[in-house]
């Protein structure tokens, strides 16, 4: 656990989306509303559960850029898991997840049921949201852009004939978006952390915890940079910080062709599996015409 300490410092699809590859500069903050949470129906489908979860959803307002007087406005989708104590903390944990571009809403009845939440339930609320350009929060990203790029993993090709491939889709999505009015340049951890703070002060709490995996490390640490009111305490899972390389396609490449070296020179291995690599290929095909 990373804490902040007494003193409380006074000084959150989609690259997120995989488009935006940097974290962009400092920003001039132009005068904006406050931040406002509107309650609604939960996005996501839970029947009687979901009417007896203790569970209150809606949706955060913010600007798509806050340096720009009279920017668009995006809403950001939460949801509040009540704590089951009595008497809880006044502090909740917010969930920040990683990818980026994972839904956590449309993952809310796994975690809530799971037992680590259930455990930090017991104590506090739970605050879990979907980050700008994800799940059910705005905008909507070109949804084709995962398959795409998951695609190109399997089809045995060359690394430069991933990386045009990967270029492709990506120039392809930006155009649409360009064509939708997304300002891109406003979708990275920095406006994240920003919403995240917004969101703080929107639900009425005065300090809470940040839990982060894999992206939502990142996201943590840059929210500890440059928004730190109000987080008592951190926890990173797999951290990923602000000034290493992301490059998880290659990453991933990498890690299977390793495996697929090793079981070619393991006698049992690859008496078991002699087409190792070409059987992985056939599987993802497979599946990804059955999705």
């Amino acid at each position: 656990m990373v804490t902040l300490g007494p003193s409380r410092y006074a000084a959150v699809a989609f690259a997120v989306t995989l488009l935006i590859a940097w974290v962009a500069p400092g920003q001039a903050r132009a005068q904006q509303p406050p931040p406002r949470f509107a309650v609604s129906d939960c996005p996501f489908e839970g029947g009687a559960w979901l009417d007896s979860a203790g569970i209150e959803c809606g949706y955060l307002d913010v600007p798509e850029r806050r340096d720009v007087r009279g920017s668009r406005r995006l809403r950001i989708a939460v949801a509040v898991v009540r704590s089951t104590s009595q008497s809880p903390q006044p502090d909740p944990v917010v969930f920040l997840t990683g990818g980026p571009g994972y839904s956590t809403l449309q993952n809310t009845r796994r975690l809530v049921s799971g037992s680590l939440w259930r455990s930090l339930r017991a104590e506090r609320d739970l605050v879990f949201f979907d980050q700008r350009g994800t799940g059910y929060s705005d905008p909507e990203f070109c949804l084709e852009l995962n398959e795409a790029l998951r695609d190109v993993l399997f089809q045995g090709s060359t690394a430069a004939e991933r990386h045009r491939r990967v270029q492709a889709a990506m120039t392809e999505c930006r155009d649409l978006m360009h064509a939708a009015g997304v300002d891109l340049g406003a979708y990275h951890s920095r406006s994240i952390a920003g919403d995240l703070a917004d969101l703080r002060v929107a639900l009425g709490y005065d300090e809470w915890n940040l839990y982060g995996v894999s992206y939502g490390t990142r996201l943590a640490l840059v929210t500890m940079r440059d928004a730190p009111q109000g987080i008592r305490s951190a926890v990173l899972s797999a951290t990923i910080p602000p000034n290493a390389a992301e490059q998880p396609l290659t990453n991933y490449q990498q890690a299977l062709e390793e495996v697929f070296t090793r079981c070619a020179a393991d006698h049992d291995c690859a008496t078991e599996y002699p087409d190792l690599s070409d059987d992985s290929t056939r599987c993802w095909t497979n599946s990804g015409k059955n999705r």
